[in-house]
C-alpha cells in the first residue's frame, strides 16, 4: 500500500509541473472562430467575402445622442471628420448618417454610423476598438452621448462564479464533514486536476481550434465535477472507516463503489459534451473538447490520486486543530471580500494571516488543540438510506412515478425557441446595451439586427429587377425598410432589410421564413 501511494502521488505532482512548463513553452493558440456552419447565411457570407471582406465581416454601430440635434454645422463637421478618420483605418468601412440619411431618427436627436470590419477573432478586435473610441470619445461633450453597439465593441467578461463557488464549497464541506482535512481533499483534487487540465487544453489549442475562454470554461465545469466526484469517494471512505474497516479496506470499498459511479458519471458527461460537436460551430466544438478534457482529468484524478491521498491521511481525516480552522476562516473571509471588492491584495493578506496562524501554533499550545469530532450518525438510519430501500422494494412504482414526474417537468421544452440573443440582454451599464436602447428608441428594434439579402446571376445587374424586388420587400408585412447597398461588383446585388421587431423576437423568425 505504501509503495502504491508513493508511486501515484509522485506521478501527479511532476505531471502537473511538466505540463505547466510545457504549456508555457508551447504557448496558447486560442482563437474564437465564429464561422457559420453550412447554411444560407454561410452562402451569403462567402459571396460577400469574395467581393468585400469588410461587408461580410462584423457590422457594428457608433450611436450619437445629441439633445440639440444635428443642425450645428461645426458639430456636424466634427462628426464627418471623425467618421472619415475611422474610415481611413485599415480594413474599416464606415457608412455615415450624413450619407445615408435614414440613419438619423425622425426626432433628429439620434444618429448612428455603421462600422464594418472583416471577420476576426476576439483577441484581434481590441486595436480597432481602441482606435475608434480614441477618435469618438472626445466628441462626447456638452450633453452629447456617444455609445458603441455591435459585436466589435462587445465585452465578454468571465464571471467570478468559479471563485465564489469554490469558497462556498469550502464552507459547505467543512460544515458537512466537521473537518478541514476532509474538506481539503475534494478541493485539492479539483484544483490540481484543474491545473493539469488547463495545461493540456493550452497545449491542445495548438492542434485544435479552441476559443479564448476555453480555460475559463474548463475551470467552471472542472471545479464543479472535481469537487463532486472526490466528495463521493471521501464520503464513502469515511463511512467505511466509521463502520470499523481498516484503512486499506476502506479505500478499496470507496473506489469499488463510489469510484465506479464517478467513472460512469464522468463518461456520461463527456459523451454529452462531445455531442456539441454536431452543432457545427467551431467555437462550440472547441468548448466541447476543452470541457471534455477537464472532466476526464477530474475522473482520473479522483480514482488514482485521491486514493493515494486517503492512504497518506489515514485516520487523521477527521482531526482538525484550532489553528487549521482559524487559518481557513481567514482565507475564506478574505476571499469573499477580495472577489466582491476586486481587491486581491485582501486575499493575499488573508493567506498571510493563515500562514502566520500555522506558525503561531508552534509556540501557542492552545492552537494545537484538536476540536471535538463531529458526531457521526449511523448512515443506515438516514433518510436517504431508507429512501433507497423504498425504491428497491418497489422498483416499478418508482420507475413509473419518476417517469411521469420528469415528463411533466419536460413539457415546457416543447415550446422552447433556440437561437442567439441580442444586446438587449446585455447589462444596462454596458455601452453595447446603451447603443442598442438608443437605436431602438430612435428607429425601432429592427435596426439593431438588419438582414442581408444577396442576388446573383444576370438579375443582379438589372436595376429594374432589383428595384422591383426591393419594392416587393417594402410591401411585405413586418418590413420597416429595404434598400440596396452599393457593392464593387456587377455580379452581386446586396439588399439591407430591417424589420419591425428585435432580432430575437419570434416575429423576426416568422418573417425570415416568409421571405
Amino acid at each position: 500500500m505504501r509503495h502504491k501511494r508513493i508511486v501515484v502521488f509522485a506521478f501527479w505532482i511532476p505531471l502537473a509541473i511538466v505540463l505547466a512548463v510545457g504549456s508555457m513553452r508551447v504557448g496558447p493558440a486560442f482563437e474564437t472562430s465564429m464561422d457559420l456552419p453550412s447554411s444560407e447565411a454561410r452562402e451569403v457570407n462567402d459571396i460577400l467575402t469574395t467581393i468585400n471582406p469588410t461587408q461580410a465581416g462584423i457590422s457594428s454601430q457608433i450611436v450619437i445622442n445629441s439633445p440639440e440635434g444635428f443642425t450645428d454645422e461645426q458639430f456636424v463637421a466634427s462628426l464627418v471628420d471623425a467618421f472619415a478618420r475611422i474610415d481611413a483605418l485599415d480594413n474599416v468601412d464606415v457608412t455615415s448618417p450624413f450619407v445615408r440619411t435614414n440613419q438619423i431618427s425622425t426626432s433628429g436627436t439620434i444618429a448612428y454610423a455603421t462600422v464594418d470590419v472583416p471577420r476576426m477573432d476576439l483577441g484581434e478586435r481590441q486595436p480597432y476598438v481602441d482606435a475608434i473610441t480614441d477618435i469618438m470619445d472626445p466628441l462626447a461633450v456638452g450633453g452629447v452621448q456617444v455609445e458603441y453597439g455591435g459585436d466589435l465593441f462587445a465585452v465578454f467578461p468571465i464571471p467570478e462564479s468559479e471563485a465564489l463557488g469554490l469558497l462556498a464549497a469550502i464552507i459547505i464541506l467543512v460544515l458537512a464533514f466537521g473537518s478541514v482535512l476532509a474538506m481539503g481533499l475534494p478541493i485539492g483534487i479539483a484544483l490540481l486536476g484543474l491545473a493539469v487540465a488547463s495545461s493540456i487544453v493550452t497545449i491542445a489549442s495548438n492542434i485544435v481550434s479552441m476559443p479564448d475562454a476555453a480555460t475559463s470554461m474548463v475551470a467552471m465545469i472542472g471545479i464543479g465535477v472535481g469537487i463532486d466526484y472526490a466528495l463521493f469517494i471521501v464520503t464513502r471512505f469515511r463511512e467505511a472507516r466509521h463502520d470499523g474497516r481498516d484503512l486499506e479496506d476502506a479505500i478499496v470499498e470507496a473506489i469499488n463503489t463510489s469510484g465506479r459511479a464517478v467513472i460512469f458519471a464522468g463518461l456520461t458527461v463527456i459523451i454529452a459534451l462531445l455531442g456539441l460537436l454536431t452543432i457545427g460551430l467551431e467555437f462550440v466544438s472547441g468548448f466541447a473538447i476543452a470541457m471534455s478534457i477537464g472532466v476526464a482529468t477530474m475522473v482520473i484524478a479522483s480514482v488514482t490520486l485521491l486514493p493515494a491521498l486517503l492512504a497518506m491521511v489515514g485516520h487523521k481525516i477527521d482531526e482538525t486543530t484550532r489553528a487549521a480552522l482559524v487559518g481557513l476562516a481567514a482565507f475564506v473571509v478574505s476571499g469573499f471580500v477580495a472577489v466582491f471588492t476586486h481587491n486581491y491584495a485582501i486575499l493575499l493578506a488573508g493567506v498571510l494571516v493563515a500562514l502566520l496562524v500555522q506558525l503561531l501554533r508552534l509556540v501557542v499550545p492552545s492552537l494545537r488543540t484538536y476540536l471535538p469530532h463531529k458526531a457521526q450518525n449511523d448512515h443506515k438510519l438516514s433518510v436517504w438510506w431508507r429512501w433507497s430501500r423504498t425504491v428497491q422494494r418497489k422498483p416499478w412504482t418508482s420507475l413509473i412515478g419518476a417517469t411521469v414526474l420528469l415528463g411533466i417537468l419536460s413539457i415546457p421544452m416543447f415550446s422552447i425557441r433556440l437561437g442567439f440573443g441580442d444586446f438587449g440582454n446585455a447589462p444596462e451599464d454596458a455601452t453595447v446595451r446603451k447603443a442598442y436602447d438608443l437605436i431602438a428608441q430612435g428607429f425601432g428594434p429592427g435596426y439593431n439586427g438588419p438582414m442581408l439579402i444577396t442576388i446573383t446571376g444576370d438579375d443582379a445587374n438589372d436595376t429594374v429587377v432589383v428595384d422591383g424586388f426591393v419594392d416587393t420587400l417594402l410591401n411585405t408585412d413586418g418590413v420597416a425598410y429595404a434598400g440596396r447597398v452599393p457593392l464593387p461588383s456587377p455580379d452581386v446585388a446586396l439588399i439591407s432589410l430591417i424589420d419591425n421587431t428585435a432580432r430575437q423576437d419570434a416575429e423576426t423568425t416568422e418573417l425570415v421564413h416568409r421571405l
